[in-house]
């Protein structure tokens, strides 16, 4: 059933390749009064990778404010089972910047306090670290679109083992895994009206994860105390997002995000505390379909605002949650 899965993510992928896909840009466009023109300026999905590199002269700094309720979590057959839900507060920072038109680098990093059953508990999240390489810039009237090949590491920063049972899986942040890949990064801009551009954007990423060694309570054995080794599985990654303008301020944009991985498997000893036998764990693969719906504001040439909302709309041995999103970009 998994492999199946994962062919047809991989035909999915396959499929996304072909659509010619443009970045954070400028389009001049003629508004309705005739003669007249503006600038306008799309400032990006907040999740989505850039497949467009940065001038050198101006990073950007984007951060984000999620507040998120997780309520369920998605069994092994696709379906939710309620649990206590857990709140979640806290930001999220983007930099970017490029060296030259073709290098470029963004680091992402994140802290999270959750809120469940009367506990609470700060931590950091797991750390991004991207290096971008320039292939191809979009080009007017042609199907050549922006495309970037991101190398990809993500950093162990959040908590993951050794967890407090009292906390309710508030503690818990992170995979404690180092988890290295690389991003296939496309956009194409289209003048959908006289007056209106429509930006598509496509990501394909693949991943291997390193083995972890945990003890206690963790993320990958859940309440089993645990002493050994975790070997997860490898993980795709595809982002498919639109973004529309409806004047030279406003915008709307709809991001898609779906991640796949395979099982894996635990080697080491496993302690049941209510029980003396030794428990046999599998570390199970999972899945996620996740939309992310936003307004996008921009205040002056250099800063703006998106509004949006994220929700699962399906899973597999994942979580369950929506999300309220704030942003504000700000390139130098």
């Amino acid at each position: 059933m998994e492999s199946s899965i994962f062919l047809k993510i991989m035909l999915t992928c396959f499929l996304l390749t072909s659509v010619q896909l443009k970045a954070n840009t400028v389009c001049k466009l003629n508004p309705c009064e005739p003669g007249g023109e503006y600038d306008h300026w799309f400032t990006g999905p907040i999740f989505t990778p850039n497949p467009r590199a940065l001038p050198p002269s101006h990073p950007a700094l984007e951060t984000v404010l999620i507040s998120s309720c997780t309520y369920g979590i998605y069994d092994n057959n696709w379906k939710i089972q309620n649990i206590p839900q857990i709140l979640s507060v806290g930001p999220y920072v983007d930099f970017q910047c490029s060296f030259n038109e073709i290098v470029g680098i963004e680091y992402i990093g994140s802290l999270a306090s959750n809120f469940s059953q009367g506990m609470i508990s700060t931590h950091l999240r797991d750390s991004i670290f991207r290096l971008g390489f320039q292939i191809s810039r979009d080009r007017p009237e042609s199907w050549i679109p922006d495309f970037r090949i991101l190398l990809q590491e993500t950093f162990p920063t959040g908590k993951y083992e050794k967890l407090n049972k009292r906390k309710k899986g508030t503690d818990l942040t992170g995979q404690g895994t180092f988890q290295t890949g690389i991003f296939l990064a496309f956009q194409k801009l289209f003048h959908a009206w006289e007056t209106h551009c429509f930006s598509i954007r496509g990501d394909i990423g693949y991943f291997v994860a390193s083995n972890v060694r945990i003890k206690g309570v963790n993320y990958y054995t859940g309440i089993y105390d645990a002493d050994g080794s975790v070997f997860p599985g490898q993980s795709l990654a595809v982002f498919l997002t639109g973004e529309l303008s409806l004047s030279s301020k406003l915008n709307i944009a709809c991001e898609t995000f779906f991640q796949y991985q395979r099982r894996g498997h635990f080697s080491g000893k496993i302690k049941d505390l209510n029980s003396k036998n030794q428990p046999l764990i599998k570390i199970r693969g999972f899945a996620q379909l996740t939309i992310v719906p936003e307004i996008e504001y921009t205040i002056t040439s250099n800063l703006g605002l998106i509004f949006g909302s994220a929700v699962t709309l399906m899973g597999k041995n994942a979580p369950a949650f929506y999300s309220a999103l704030l942003s504000a970009l700000y390139v130098f």
